[in-house]
């Protein structure tokens, strides 16, 4: 706490000990915190509709998967690469399946891949550094 009666270098040194404190706290959480994530498409990043075989960008905050033609696989980036980023993930017509797949050597829930049938969410996290469900 900061004396308010105290005055001259005694309230310097307080506030400057208020405020490194301050700055200590905030830079260890600075790394849970998306830095930069979708910032191109805005805060909310794009919804893209997919109907075949492709890759998850850095702008996608939503991918809907129209299976009329036939299955759709959609791989994920790194999480290394995009640490914080979040996606979702629906199925938006058609029957056939939807398979959201991990990068080489990552996970999404534990597994290599997992099979959309409704809407699903995932998030990078830079710790385990893999996609877990949100």
């Amino acid at each position: 706490a900061i004396d308010d009666a105290a005055t001259g270098d005694a309230k310097i040194a307080a506030l400057t000990k208020a405020l490194t404190a301050a700055t200590v706290f905030i830079n260890t959480e600075l790394p849970r915190v998306s830095t930069g994530i979708n910032s191109s498409a805005g805060f909310f990043g794009a919804i893209r509709t997919v109907t075949a075989t492709g890759f998850v960008t850095s702008q996608d905050a939503t991918v809907l998967g129209n299976t009329t033609g036939g299955a759709v696989t959609m791989t994920l980036p790194t999480t290394r690469a995009y640490p914080g980023m979040q996606v979702t993930f629906k199925r938006s017509s058609g029957a056939n399946t939807y398979t959201i797949a991990a990068a080489t050597g990552e996970t999404i829930a534990g597994a290599a891949s997992v099979a959309v049938t409704t809407s699903k969410t995932y998030h990078a996290d830079a710790v385990t550094l893999n996609w877990v469900e949100v």
